[in-house]
Parts: C-alpha cells; structure tokens; sequence
C-alpha cells in the first residue's frame, strides 16, 4: 500500500458555530455539498433504486422466507392495533398469547415502520418498498460519512454506489433488521465521530435520534457487534485527533445517554422477563476457503458453507482492487483498520480464538456472529478503496510514483490470480464464476487506467476514470445482485398465496373489528398430526391479518421456558391430544386441588361437556390480556387457564370493591395457574407489562434531557460571544473560506 499524501479538499475542522440549522449544515458541509452535487446524489440513488429495486415498488417482488414471517405480520399487528403511545402488550394470535416485549426484532417502536403504517396498512408490498428505501439511506450514510474525511466528491459517489450493493441488503433480505442495519450503521458512525458538528445546537438530539432508532431497527446482535466495534472507531478518532473532550466524547456520552434512555419502553420489559429472555446461543457460522471467493462470485452453492444468507461475502470488484492502493498515513485508512481489525478477530469463524470470543460479553447472544461483523468488514474496505482512490487522483503537475505504489498494484494482480484459483477450485457455477472473474478483471484494467494517468498526464483524467470506476460498480454490483436472486427476490403474490392462503390485501380487508367480549374466542385448533414444522408453519401467520388466534404461528421466541414447554406438550414425545383442544378452546379454567396437576380426562371433560372442575367459572369479560371471570368455588383450588404464562400476569378475586391479590404461576405445560379461595367472585387475569410505567418514565427523561442539552450549548455558545470567545479552535477554518475558490 502507497504512503503518498492525499491532498486535503476540506479542512480538518469546520465551523460549527453560527445560528443555522440542519438543512444548511447538510448543503454547507455536504461536507461541500453544492446544488448540482445534491441534485447528482440524488439522480444517482433514484437510477440505482430503478435499476434494481422498480418491482419492489410496483409490488410484484418481495423478499423471500421470514419476510413473510412476523418480522412483518406482528409489525403490523403492534402498529395496527396499537402504536408508539398506545403499544400492544400482549400478542394473542399465536401460542396462546405472549408478551410483545418478547420479542425484539417485531419492528415495535421503530418510527420508518410506524411512518408507514400512517399512510395505509403495513402490508408485505408496503414493507418491501420501505426496504428498499433503506438501501438509498444507507448508500447516502456511507457518502455522508466518506465525506466527513475530506474525500473528493466523485470517490463518495464511488463508495456511495458501492454501498448500495453492500451484501446484506440481497443475501440477509428475509431478515429485515440485518438488512436496517446496513442503512444504520454509516450513520452511527458518522455521529460516533469528532467530525459531527457536536457545538450545534441541534447535535445531540439528532445524534440521539439517530442512536435511538438504529439500535431499534437493527438485529440486536448486530447492535452489540457494533459496541465492540464502536468503541475501537471511537479511541481511534480520539488519539488520532486528541479532540477536546467537551467537543466530542462529553456531547457522544450525552447522546448515547438520551439514546438509552428513550429505548427503555422497549428494553426494560424484555429484561424484566428475565427466564424468557434469550439467554447464550451456540455460533453457526463456519468457515472455508470457498467463503472468501464470495468476494466477488456468486453464492448459491451448498457447498460453501452456512446457510445461503449468511455466506456471502461480496464487495464489488472495484473496490477490492482500489483498496490495495490506500495510503497507510491517512487518517481514514486508520479508521478503516479500527473497522476491520476487531470485526475480524471477533467475528470470522474458524480463528483459534473463535470460541473465547463468543464468551465476550454479549456476544453469545447470536448464533451468527460472521453475519454481525460482516458490515464492518464491507465499509472497512470501502473506506480503504476512498483513500486508495485519493491517492491515485492527484491534480496537478506530474507526482513522482513511491516505490510502495507499484508493490500496491503487484498486490492487487496477485490478489486477482487468487480469486481466479479460487473460482476455479471453488463450489461455483460458470454462471457465477465467469461473469464475477470477467468483471475482476476489468476493475483491475480501471484501476490501472488510474494509475498510468497519474504517471503520464500533467492534468489527469482521475475524475472522468471515477465516473467510470462508478459505473462499473454499479454493474458489477447489479450482475452479482441479480445472479443469486433466491435471497431476495420472489413473486410476492405467489408467495403470499403459498404461505397464507390468501393475499395480505385480502386477508386485511375481510378481517372483523375487535372490541370487549365476554369470552374469548376459539383458537384454530392444532393441524392433525402436527410435527415441529407443523406448529412453526408460517401459514398460521395470516391469523394477524385476520385479527384470529391461532394455538400455534412461525415465532421464535428465543429462550422461551412458556414456549418451549408448549411445543413438547403439543409434539413433544409425551403430546397430549385433549391439551392440544384445551388450548384450542375458547377462554375457560380447569380447577384442581392444590398442588395437583391436571391429567387428560380432566382437559377433556372440559371441553367436551364443560365440566372443569369443582369449581364454576363463567366468563365475564375479555380483551387480549384482561380475561373476567366469575369464579364460584366451594373451596381452595387451583384454577388453570388455557393462556400461556409469562412473567406479568396479575390475578386478583374481588366482591364488590374489595379485591385480594391472588399469587400467579406457571403450570408444567406454560400455562396460567392461580391459587383460587372459597367463595362466589369475579376473579381479574391481567397481563401487566412489567417495567413499562418506569420505561416510561425514563424516555420522557430522555427527552427532557435532550432539550437541556440544546440549552446547554446555546447557553454555552452566548457565554462565548459575550466573553470574547471563539468557540472553535485555533485550527479550524470557516466553512465558508474552506470553500472559497
């Protein structure tokens, strides 16, 4: 790699002071974004999205498998039936019920879902579209963010392109929140950066915004990657630049504070759930010499290694090349490292370390810890590429070449002839090995087009080479998207009609109203001869569209006790029939003696002639979570419900206005068991979310947070003016004479 310094087009700093706001900063700083430069970025993101993504629009396409799971069907039942203010606590369509807050990758409290839900139901057409609007937002983080290093336009639009075929988008497009974590993570790392304008008035809370929402949309063992991660960009920056602390990391802790804060309506009841929280996962991932040429061939052999999402490893061929040519002094190739060095060692399988570092903390809370990292590992040599770009794209007279650019190019040819042993050796089809190979080959003839230009031209083509580096990204980028189309391209209506019977337009149009009744419903009952498969059938799905609820639905509730009892109670080796139709039908309790459990000929007398019991028990009320029933016992009994048990279920026997606690449990199969008295009395089943009311609390802490800290640096940038300060330093430059010609 080439030691040349990269001529600077923008200041190291830049002027942050001065009452304007969020659009301007963007025009000003674009760092140097002028109209035609804004109108050319945007052209460039709405001709990409075209190109690729015009039948996600029109609604003919759509991702495949779990895209049709509840990463979208609970989406839309948490913002239709509830909302940000209002939210859905208890989901009954599926496994006799289970709390919302379970479930983390639901799409609940993330604002894009909650913006769309505004203009019409959430549907599968609706949520593909939104998918493909966070590919252009996270090409547009990683222009923004290549940028703030001083990068020439043209290399961003190149790491821009690049970024709209960043691999997670196409192989991991089922799993929305790993696809969302593509478009979030240039933008957390723009804000994790002294090159944010921190003495805005407006930073922090955007910065907060920012943090919120990305560490709700994105897959959670994504967000822990990105801590590790994080914290080695952020020490990076800090010794590379030895910013004042109140000017970086005091305003970063603030915004990570504020972030928190608002995320407790959503991460403080999972916690409280403690024993159906997800607890350590084993790694799946693995590794072989075949994973690396997904670099550049397709993927869609078995034989690679990992399931098909999760084994690609593709970044387009031109940056692979332009990233042999980065300048090891550069502050952005420093940064790149701080990216690739810990995704690396902490996220590639196969290393010698592998297994300690899945007993890092948090780390055992995914089974895909390549897939985590992997992000990192795409921008990494994203950022190489820029500065690889910056040093062959030099203005003026003719530079001599150092002798560490020519090893560079060496490397890169030996780098091809690699990948072309690789493609030959390899688990790949012609399909996917000549066109990538071809493709290679022809970054590398670019690349050195670049190269020759600098030693020959006194006033080089570096741009019009750019523009061309660009479109054969785009190209390569589309040819390698559209040879393995099975991750993320199936006909969404076929699909919709396979997996629920019906289309979600259908299915949402007939549905009923729901409101209080006196007794729940009956559930769809178990499928006859039900295996596994059977009960994780994404068919029963289309029961959150229909607002029905069905015994069982494809969810998986990681580290379940509730669901994992359930599953055996229902397929297990010991199932039981009469359990399986006592879940199934409508609201009822069976009523035991005290410290029994309940057996087969009691579920099935039950339902089959309505004889639960000592006890009588007539239902009352009922609204998923909030369950009435008149209770007449002629004494102490344990009454057991057909709804699932989780922590947060509160009982209480009241007469009148005078109401006892009553103590709620699990029972051996997950369900509700209570300790009931003597006596004639409406018994109350309520679901209560545990730690909501603090939750709460602490967001609109958050939020009044984030409004002190707008009034803190605006206090602090009047006390500066009337003192005679300068609240920037010495070095930096306005951006205004930054851009003086």
């Amino acid at each position: 790699m080439s030691s040349t310094a990269q001529k600077s087009e923008l200041p190291d700093q830049i002027d942050v002071t001065g009452p304007i706001g969020v659009a301007r900063w963007i025009r000003q700083v674009d760092f140097g974004l002028t109209s035609y430069r804004a109108l050319a970025v945007f052209m460039v993101l709405v001709a990409l999205e075209l190109l690729v993504f015009r039948s996600y629009f029109v609604g003919r396409i759509a991702p495949p498998w779990d895209f049709f799971g509840p990463y979208n069907t609970e989406a839309y039942q948490w913002w239709e039936l509830g909302g940000f203010f209002s939210p859905r606590d208890w989901v009954s369509n599926a496994w006799a019920g289970y709390p919302s807050a379970l479930n983390l990758q639901n799409s609940a409290w993330y604002l894009p879902v909650g913006l769309t839900s505004a203009f019409g139901p959430f549907t599968l057409h609706a949520s593909a579209i939104l998918a493909a609007l966070h590919v252009a937002f996270g090409a547009l983080g990683t222009y923004f963010l290549v940028r703030s290093f001083k990068v020439r336009f043209p290399i961003a639009v190149l790491a821009m392109v690049a970024a709209f075929f960043a691999v997670g988008y196409y192989s991991n497009a089922q799993h929305v929140d790993i696809s969302r974590a593509y478009a979030w993570v240039p933008w957390l790392l723009l804000v994790f950066a002294p090159t944010f304008p921190w003495q805005r008035v407006w930073a922090i809370p955007v910065a907060a915004l920012v943090i919120w929402q990305a560490v709700t949309g994105m897959y959670p063992g994504m967000t822990i990657a990105f801590v590790y991660v994080g914290a080695v960009w952020v020490v990076t920056h800090q010794v590379s630049t030895r910013y004042p602390l109140r000017s970086f990391l005091v305003p970063l802790v603030i915004s990570v504070l504020i972030a928190g804060l608002l995320s407790m309506p959503r991460l403080l009841p999972y916690a409280m759930l403690q024993e159906d929280a997800a607890g350590s996962l084993q790694e799946s991932s693995s590794f072989s010499p075949a994973l690396l040429g997904t670099l550049v061939f397709g993927y869609s052999s078995d034989q690679i290694g990992n399931d098909i999402s999760m084994r690609s490893l593709f970044v387009p061929s031109t940056m692979l090349i332009l990233a042999f040519f980065a300048c090891w002094r550069d502050r952005i190739t420093k940064l790149a490292i701080a990216l690739l060095v810990p995704a690396i060692v902490l996220g590639m399988p196969g290393l010698p370390w592998a297994e300690a570092a899945q007993k890092l903390p948090g780390l055992g809370f995914s089974r895909f810890g390549l897939s985590d990292f992997k992000v990192f590992m795409v921008l990494g040599i994203v950022l190489l590429a820029c500065s690889g770009a910056t040093a062959l794209v030099v203005n003026g007279s003719r530079v001599r070449l150092p002798r560490k650019m020519w090893i560079s190019l060496g490397s890169a040819l030996v780098f091809v002839l690699v990948i072309g042993l690789l493609g030959k050796l390899g688990p790949y089809s012609n399909d996917e090995r000549i066109p990538g190979f071809v493709l290679l080959l022809l970054a590398l003839a670019s690349v050195s087009a670049l190269f020759v230009s600098r030693i020959r031209l006194r006033h080089n083509s570096g741009s019009a080479l750019l523009l061309v580096l660009a479109i054969m990204t785009a190209v390569t980028g589309t040819v390698w998207a559209f040879q393995t189309e099975l991750p993320w391209r199936t006909d969404r209506i076929a699909g919709e009609l396979s997996t629920f019977g019906e289309t979600v337009e259908t299915l949402i149009s007939v549905r009923p109203a729901i409101g209080e009744t006196v007794q729940r419903a009956s559930r769809v009952p178990l499928p006859e001869d039900a295996a596994i498969s059977g009960v994780m059938s994404g068919y029963s799905n289309r029961y959150s569209y229909l607002n029905l609820d069905s015994i069982v639905s494809y969810i998986n509730l990681k580290g379940s006790v509730t669901q994992a009892l359930l599953v055996e109670s229902l397929v297990g080796p010991n199932a039981s029939p009469e359990f399986a139709a006592f879940l199934a039908a409508p609201g009822t309790a069976v009523t035991v003696v005290p410290g029994s459990s309940v057996d087969a000929g009691q579920l099935s007398a039950c339902v089959e002639s309505s004889s639960c019991g000592d006890a009588s028990v007539t239902p009352i009320s009922y609204t998923p979570g909030h369950l009435t029933y008149e209770f007449s016992s002629p004494g102490k009994l344990d009454a057991i419900f057909n709804e699932a048990y989780y922590q947060g279920w509160t009982a209480e026997a009241c007469i009148d206005s005078s109401c006892q606690a009553l103590p709620a449990g699990r029972n051996a199969q997950g369900l509700v068991s209570v300790a009931v008295p003597e006596g004639t009395y409406l018994l109350h089943l309520d679901y209560v979310v545990r730690g909501a009311v603090t939750g709460w609390l602490l967001f609109w802490g958050g939020s009044v947070t984030a409004i002190a800290a707008m009034a803190w640096v605006l206090i602090c940038r009047r006390r500066s003016k009337i003192l005679g300060r300068n609240s920037t330093s010495a070095e930096e430059v306005s951006v205004e004479s930054a851009l003086a010609p």
